[in-house]
């Protein structure tokens, strides 16, 4: 149901008083929240290594979560591996070819496209692409982008995969505005209309045939942003959309019934992670609060499977010592 506002919700003569007692979890400060998602959360295994800016593609029914950093024990080249119908966590036994974080992984006709990052903690973006094949069950090398990029995003549509924003290194004082797009089957890159507005460490999915960047960052050091520009792909056009409630960088998203669930972030670079979860409904152009995660954090991976969210890993806090999540928490939106 829809809720009004109701100042005092323990009020018998509030108008949603026995809303309010049936659902207590939507009366929060003292208010009934009118249009918001509900998502019950609960804990999964811990992943095996604590990172954050991984990244991470579903195939065959299994996350493989590739590269990331973790402050202490350096850059990763390890890919794990999360059977989410088993709740089960195992090592692959072919790692990447490089050492990465701030990259990107893509899934085209059954093969994982991972490019950019950077390899050192500072530093030039790689531009190498390395492609997994799971008959094989190793990497190989397959190309280079027409330029490295750390921080970008990176969605697929029609088996080409559309790269936008981004840093050439990191770190950066001025950020990428250009998108392109791959196509695998000839291995050729062509320029595509800019941002309004560069961006990196952001948001990026696809509904249907539309791709939305949501946050961010636009300078170093940055603050989170708010904006969200939508991608007309048929007609190769950029246009603004409504905005987040709370500006964040080193977001991550998934979707689900063609609505983006954004989790965790910064809302200034190097404080604390966040447990912020917000829903943009392409539909309506209208952002929805929702349950709040149950561990603050940014730099997740976060995907999505069978309705179920999946946010995993990221950095907790940077002071007074950086620390990182081995944390997996799985949500179940209601609509």
């Amino acid at each position: 149901p829809n809720f009004e506002e109701c100042s005092d919700p323990t009020n018998p003569d509030c108008p949603n008083y026995d809303s309010c007692l049936v659902f207590p979890e939507k009366c929060v400060q003292n208010q009934i929240l009118k249009d918001s998602i509900h998502i019950s959360w609960s804990t999964g295994n811990d992943i095996p290594d604590a990172l954050g800016w991984t990244a991470a593609s579903m195939l065959n029914d299994r996350f493989y979560i590739s590269g990331g950093i973790n402050l202490e024990t350096g850059v990763s080249n390890k890919v794990l591996i999360y059977d989410p119908a088993n709740n089960e966590w195992t090592y692959s036994e072919n790692s990447l070819a490089h050492f990465r974080w701030g990259h990107s992984s893509s899934v085209v006709n059954g093969l994982i496209y991972v490019m950019g990052g950077a390899e050192f903690r500072k530093g030039q973006a790689l531009s190498s692409i390395e492609v997994f094949d799971p008959e094989t069950g190793s990497w190989s090398y397959a190309g280079e982008m027409s330029a490295g990029r750390i921080g970008h995003g990176a969605v697929v549509y029609k088996s080409k995969i559309y790269i936008m924003g981004g840093e050439y290194e990191e770190p950066s004082l001025s950020t990428l505005t250009t998108m392109e797009i791959y196509d695998p089957a000839g291995n050729n890159w062509e320029s595509l209309a800019p941002m309004p507005s560069g961006r990196s460490f952001m948001a990026a999915c696809v509904v249907a045939d539309t791709i939305y960047v949501l946050g961010g960052g636009d300078k170093y050091p940055f603050g989170g942003l708010r904006s969200i520009d939508a991608y007309i792909i048929p007609e190769d056009r950029w246009e603004e959309r409504s905005k987040l409630k709370v500006g964040l960088g080193d977001l991550d998203a998934c979707v689900i019934e063609n609505k983006i669930f954004c989790a965790g972030g910064y809302p200034l670079w190097k404080e604390a992670g966040v447990s912020t979860v917000q829903v943009y409904d392409p539909a309506q152009d209208r952002v929805l609060p929702a349950n709040e995660l149950q561990f603050s954090r940014g730099a997740t991976a976060t995907l999505s499977f069978q309705n179920k969210i999946y946010v995993i890993g990221g950095i907790i806090f940077w002071k007074p010592d950086p620390t990182f999540s081995f944390k997996t928490e799985i949500g179940v939106p209601e609509f």
